[in-house]
């Protein structure tokens, strides 16, 4: 029996691992979620700053592993950046390079293509979305409202 067949998949394997997209959550508290979908079941938070290994993406939601547990869900990639978040020892609170404006970018469900398109609108006046932005709406609330008015979930 030949081993060639069995080290070409070794190194497939291997190569596929050290590939893996390394990235960190840039929002405190956010839901790993089951499935793809804003009321999946929950099954971790994962903490600002929290390293986890891309899986997959789709539409918007990508498939994370945490790095720190080895807990898989999925969760909002607007959640995610490639840009590394550091946690200041001793700090009350955590630091990061990002600014605070992509911080509530990210936190709206925003990408960079949204918010340029956003930013290009100088005339409209947005501030009774700001303020609803602010309302918290509990996932069963959402679902419930859903299903009454014969909606799908976004």
């Amino acid at each position: 029996m030949s081993l060639v067949p069995l080290l070409g998949a070794l190194l497939a394997v291997a190569a596929a691992a050290m590939a893996a997209e390394s990235r960190q959550v840039q929002l405190r508290g956010t839901p790993l979620r089951a499935a793809p979908g804003p009321f999946a079941e929950v099954r971790a938070k994962l903490e600002y700053g929290a390293q986890v290994v891309v899986v997959e993406e789709d539409d918007g939601w990508t498939r994370v592993r945490s790095e720190a547990t080895g807990v898989a869900g999925w969760l909002r990639g607007s959640a995610l950046t490639e840009r590394e978040i550091a946690l200041e020892a001793g700090a009350e609170d955590a630091q990061v390079e990002a600014s605070d404006e992509e911080i509530a970018t990210a936190a709206k469900g925003f990408n960079e293509q949204v918010e340029r398109k956003y930013q290009q609108e100088k005339d409209v006046d947005y501030t009774w979305v700001d303020r609803m932005e602010g309302f918290e709406v509990a996932d069963d609330d959402r679902a419930q409202f859903l299903q009454r008015g014969n909606l799908d979930a976004p």
